[in-house]
């Protein structure tokens, strides 16, 4: 395809494969036509979608300050997704680190040592362990609820956000996403 870059613009887009057809739809918004959409080469979930609209359109500088603030809304609200559960993998790396150590250390305790008070010792350790992860483990599900709900309310904020965008870009393309659509 042969873009005329004077009387339009371009945008392409990587998004994942489930959410193109959503972030399509809010691009439409901001006056963009999707033209082109293909699959990645390395990736399943990912798709490369390319956006034209007409270089003159009424109000585009607010549109295009929209936009930014549309695509930090949606980069910020990826990144806390891929990390809404850093402490709770966190305590679990940790729990199964240190477990794994302590065993480590209790074979060496029993066969090493060898005698009555390391066994009772290595046995009585034991069973502290199997508490302390038992009480980890635990802990760990409060804190993944918890890491849940924080990120349900962030993305309610997110959401809200976008909500408030959208609303002041149907004010600026008021008329114009008819005329797109009978066109």
């Amino acid at each position: 395809m042969i873009n005329d870059y004077q009387n339009y613009d371009y945008l392409d887009i990587i998004v994942k494969k489930d959410s193109a057809d959503e972030i399509a739809l809010w691009y439409g918004r901001l006056l963009w036509s999707e033209y082109q959409r293909k699959e990645d080469k390395l990736y399943n979930d990912i798709v490369h979608v390319s956006f034209s609209r007409p270089h003159k359109i009424p109000n585009k500088d607010r549109l295009q300050l929209l936009q930014v603030y549309y695509e930090n809304i949606l980069n910020e609200k990826a990144y806390k997704s891929k990390d809404k559960h850093a402490k709770s993998e966190a305590l679990i790396v940790t729990t199964v680190v240190l477990s794994i150590v302590l065993l480590l250390g209790l074979g060496a305790l029993v066969f090493l040592v060898k005698n009555l008070f390391a066994y009772l010792g290595a046995g009585l350790l034991f069973g502290l362990l199997c508490v302390g992860v038992a009480c980890s483990f635990k802990a760990i599900k409060k804190l993944r609820k918890k890491e849940n709900l924080n990120f349900e309310k962030l993305c309610a904020k997110y959401n809200d956000e976008i909500g408030k965008i959208m609303d002041e870009i149907s004010i600026l393309t008021e008329g114009k996403l008819d005329e797109k659509k009978e066109s």
